[in-house]
């Protein structure tokens, strides 16, 4: 949906909740938007989060044609920060795991206050800058790319 303002939109997406549900592997949510439709190739952007004890996997699929630039942003809690091994797709701060798989993905680490910059919100009206771990793939549709967070206790001495 586009948004002009705190309390103004445009054109409005169209969200769809395709599957809600619990199986033996966890809850899965499967939801989709046509958000995108405008821009050449009709995009659509389908979302699966499936959720296990200590888990969440969210795959991003998007579909259409014609050439295009995905991103996803992780926004990182107040006063945490993200290491990462260099060329790494593999992230921590200081309780959780973060790992980004897809085709050509490239991932970036966005310190408090940096362009690109990333933001936390602690009440209404209230924000301010925080880091942001962002995911980008690029290609003819369709992509995909899955992120996978992992509650983990301690920080690690190697990424391998």
């Amino acid at each position: 949906t586009e948004t002009w303002g705190a309390f103004r939109a445009g054109r409005r997406a169209g969200a769809l909740l395709e599957r809600c549900g619990s199986n033996a592997d966890g809850v899965e949510i499967v939801g989709s938007h046509d958000g995108y439709s405008r821009l050449p190739g009709a995009p659509l952007h389908r979302r699966t989060w499936l959720i296990t004890d200590g888990s969440i996997r969210i795959v991003d699929e998007v579909t259409g044609e014609g050439a295009h630039t995905l991103a996803a942003w992780l926004h990182i809690g107040d006063g945490d920060s993200v290491e990462s091994a260099p060329g790494s797709q593999r992230f921590r701060t200081s309780n959780i795991e973060i790992k980004v798989d897809g085709t050509n993905v490239d991932c970036e680490v966005t310190p408090a206050g940096r362009e690109p910059e990333g933001w936390i919100a602690s009440g209404f009206g209230e924000r301010r800058p925080a880091p942001a771990l962002v995911a980008r793939t690029s290609g003819l549709l369709p992509l995909r790319m899955t992120t996978t967070i992992k509650t983990v206790t301690g920080m690690p001495t190697n990424y391998g």
